[in-house]
């Protein structure tokens, strides 16, 4: 259940009325379930303020699982985020900033990382992204995204995972999803 509470706030010098802000940010991630080592991953991210307020001091960040490198980040939709990514070919973290995330604005992003190429069958890579501000959320359940990727052996198939966490339903999604792929790679696929 969600809830959003508003505060009135009366200053006793003067006639000044302050009310409190909230911004309800959240962030899904796709991306493909199998990748042999070696492959570029493309990761689709989507993130929104679903209000009431805007946000101020927006951030994004992806920190990149050991055994992927960054390859590259575009943005496709939305106000324009002010990006930082490690250098092509090396692990770390992509940031992205905005200063002001209008409520009811969403932006999209491609996030294309490799896969080490001496990843062995069975490696499992969950990669989360998280987004915060300096204005508070009142529902902080959807502020990370995950996607988990697997080094598979000969299986043929692609598993999609969404998770932009909504009563901590797609949170336990993940790690079924996390817990079934380490399953079958453990099975030889």
């Amino acid at each position: 259940m969600r809830a959003c509470i508003r505060v009135t706030v009366l200053l006793c010098s003067g006639s000044l009325l302050a009310l409190s802000q909230s911004a309800d940010l959240g962030v899904l991630k796709d991306g493909p379930g199998l990748a042999a080592a070696g492959a570029n991953v493309t990761y689709n991210l989507t993130v929104s303020n679903s209000g009431p307020d805007n946000a101020v001091s927006v951030v994004l960040s992806d920190p990149l699982p050991a055994g992927m490198t960054f390859v590259s980040l575009q943005q496709n939709s939305g106000p324009a985020f002010v990006c930082s990514s490690p250098a092509v070919g090396t692990n770390g973290t992509v940031s992205c900033t905005l200063a002001t995330f209008t409520s009811g604005s969403s932006a999209t992003f491609s996030l294309t990382v490799k896969i080490d190429p001496a990843a062995t069958g069975g490696t499992i890579f969950t990669n989360i992204a998280t987004i915060s501000s300096a204005t508070p959320d009142p529902n902080s359940e959807n502020d990370s995204g995950a996607a988990a990727n697997g080094r598979g052996g000969t299986r043929r198939g692609r598993r999609r995972l969404e998770s932009g966490s909504r009563g901590g339903a797609a949170r336990r999604q993940c790690d079924v999803y996390h817990h079934r792929l380490q399953r079958w790679a453990e099975r030889g696929g």
